[in-house]
């Protein structure tokens, strides 16, 4: 079984913090890695495609936060689903935002899923111990890279 990675891109050093303790709290345990700049988080996720990189996995899920500095949350789904390389990743949007609007447009784009922010911490650790039941235990995922190759080389 393979070790899943969860790549999470939120903006808030105190909303970054929470998500790394609740994660904890949740008992699931992918690896995970944070960025708090979409464009940041778009060049890793562009350099896993170079030639070369096929040792280290795409993140088998993204939870994106749609307001973002520089680049939103909207344009990173755009470019997500416009590379041939990275359109396969599911992408869960993240908002305060309740408005229909952005849950539409989100899933336009081409999200997987909408998730209003919890509140409190207890709500993060009950997303986590949800998205860990959903994306590691029933979802199949798509192999990591376009080589064919999983993060295995296999």
């Amino acid at each position: 079984m393979r070790e899943f990675f969860l790549l999470i891109v939120e903006d808030d050093p105190d909303d970054q913090l929470i998500l790394r303790e609740a994660l904890r709290e949740s008992s699931w345990k992918p690896r995970s890695s944070y960025y708090s700049d979409g464009e940041r988080a778009l060049g890793f996720l562009r350099n896993l495609l170079e030639p070369g990189s096929e040792h280290e996995p795409l993140p088998d899920l993204i939870l994106l936060d749609l307001k973002l500095p520089r680049l939103d949350g909207k344009e990173i789904l755009r470019d997500l689903k416009g590379d041939p390389g990275l359109r396969r990743i599911p992408v869960v949007a993240m908002s305060t935002s309740q408005l229909e609007e952005d849950i539409d447009q989100s899933y336009e784009l081409g999200a997987a899923a909408f998730l209003v922010k919890p509140d409190s911490f207890t709500g993060w650790v009950k997303v986590f111990r949800s998205l860990a039941g959903f994306w590691e235990d029933c979802v199949f995922l798509p192999l990591r890279n376009p080589s064919g190759k999983d993060a295995y080389g296999i």
